[in-house]
């Protein structure tokens, strides 16, 4: 894994690049990269599930954030094994960070991959 030249990391020298080149984020530094394709790593503290959609809320041992995963956005494979998923799961969440007051940390991030 490399550093990233981006306005990012130079508020947060240590951020990483996942494979792919997705800003791996902490979830306490999450609103630096609003609008933008993250990975957050760390532990599902809590899952519920509302037809086609799981809210998972995750945590990384600097904050929680919740992540939104719609049925419409990942593989129904995908979809079935966030399902399954237990509390203190470890997972990496790819998606796209938003804004959202209702959120505690003021932004929620919409998934698109969960592994």
């Amino acid at each position: 894994m490399s550093k990233s030249n981006s306005p990012a990391s130079a508020a947060s020298p240590s951020l990483l690049l996942a494979v792919d080149g997705v800003p791996v984020a902490r979830i306490s530094e999450i609103g630096d990269f609003e609008g933008q394709r993250v990975q957050v790593r760390g532990w599902l503290r809590r899952r519920r599930s509302k037809g086609k959609l799981h809210f998972l809320v995750v945590r990384d041992g600097s904050a929680e954030i919740q992540a939104v995963v719609s049925k419409r956005n990942v593989s129904d494979e995908v979809f079935e094994r966030v399902a399954s998923l237990t509390t203190e799961s470890s997972l990496i969440v790819t998606g796209t960070v938003k804004a959202d007051e209702r959120a505690p940390s003021g932004f929620e991030l919409s998934a698109d991959g969960v592994e």
